[in-house]
């Protein structure tokens, strides 16, 4: 049932976000569309607000990667044109939780997703700055309402990975 809580929250809180755009979003508005009191929502996610879109980037971004087992390339597909189709909810959770610990965190669970499909083939130094660099260009995608097409960004990325892979 926890988990099923988690995901219904995820849910309302992913259409909420995908309506329109927000500067801020509260914790009363997320209860309005779950319709769950605020004592559930803090049993569930402890951070309240905070720790409810860490659980919907992870669930939606990182978990699928680390499951799947995907590679640079592919999993850079997955998380460009998973984005791509949810602009808006992209750029709501990139507003409401910017900083630089929830960057660092960012890349650190897309380091450790990664390493599960890539770790024949890069040393974890080299997939921390594939994921530095991933998270760099995710935030001016985001930042710039998507001016750029995912292909674009995944060749950019690509070129970088190939570059660095072949300077070992």
């Amino acid at each position: 049932m926890t988990q099923l809580t988690k995901i219904v929250i995820m849910d309302a809180l992913k259409d909420d976000l995908s309506q329109k755009q927000f500067t801020k979003y509260t914790v009363t508005e997320l209860l309005r569309s779950t319709r769950i009191s605020r004592s559930t929502l803090y049993y569930h996610f402890d951070g309240g607000l905070d720790d409810a879109l860490v659980f919907t980037f992870r669930h939606e971004l990182v978990q699928p990667l680390m499951s799947q087992q995907l590679n640079w390339k592919t999993g850079t597909a997955y998380i460009l044109d998973y984005l791509f189709g949810h602009q808006v909810l992209a750029g709501n959770i990139y507003v409401l939780t910017v900083g630089p610990e929830r960057l660092a965190a960012a890349r650190e669970d897309f380091c450790r997703a990664f390493w599960a499909g890539c770790r024949y083939q890069y040393q974890r130094q080299q997939l921390r700055l594939l994921c530095a660099a991933l998270l760099a260009e995710l935030q001016i995608w985001t930042t710039s309402d998507f001016a750029e097409s995912p292909e674009q960004i995944r060749q950019r990325l690509l070129t970088f990975e190939q570059n660095l892979t072949t300077t070992r």
